[in-house]
């Protein structure tokens, strides 16, 4: 970790000008890519496997496993950014939204995004609104492999209330993921979670 990550956090340096969409960068032979992240891949934080396969129409599945190999949790994004269904340890949750996702994309700095979710059965939906704002692009690293991000404020509102920042996510579009969170911890330090490692799914 250089002496710059290290001081502030997100940490990340400009490497495109701002008023240009992030372009491929260049990896090792072995890290998964825009060309192959389709074929599927695998990443790891603390021995915690996630396995990473598209779902068909622009969605991405994500299916995170324990050490011991059981499945605790499965999501389905649009492009891995919009989060439409999750299954917390067998309980299905699907969120209902009309917002159409895909004028969000390619993400823009500077763009604001927000979509409105529904979630569970009459009398008891819970409406869910999500606000994220792109504020910069940069590079962070999965061992070799480097990967150009967008750095992106994450806020929550529920039932009217109003919305506040829960997390800022590390979204590569090459991946169609989100590779770290950085967030706040109760004595207003912020806390980096990024996977470790990454590789191919026949790896």
């Amino acid at each position: 970790m250089t002496a710059h990550f290290k001081r502030a956090l997100p940490v990340l340096l400009y490497w495109l000008a701002l008023s240009h969409p992030l372009s491929a960068v260049a990896a090792p032979a072995d890290c998964p890519t825009a060309a192959t992240a389709h074929d599927g891949f695998i990443v790891e934080r603390s021995h915690q496997t996630t396995e990473v396969v598209p779902a068909g129409d622009r969605l991405v599945r994500t299916i995170y496993r324990t050490s011991t190999g059981e499945t605790v949790l499965e999501t389905t994004a649009f492009e891995g950014l919009f989060e439409v269904e999750r299954i917390d340890r067998g309980r299905r949750t699907v969120f209902h939204s009309t917002t159409n996702f895909a004028a969000f994309f390619p993400p823009k700095v500077g763009r604001d995004m927000a979509a409105s979710f529904e979630s569970g059965d009459a009398p008891q939906v819970t409406k869910t609104k999500v606000f994220l704002r792109v504020v910069r692009t940069d590079n962070l690293f999965i061992e070799s492999c480097k990967y150009g991000v967008f750095a992106i404020d994450r806020r929550i509102g529920q039932g009217g209330v109003a919305p506040v920042l829960v997390e800022t996510d590390y979204y590569a579009p090459d991946l169609k993921l989100i590779i770290a969170k950085e967030s706040k911890n109760p004595d207003g330090t912020t806390f980096l979670a990024k996977f470790d490692k990454i590789y191919a799914e026949k790896h």
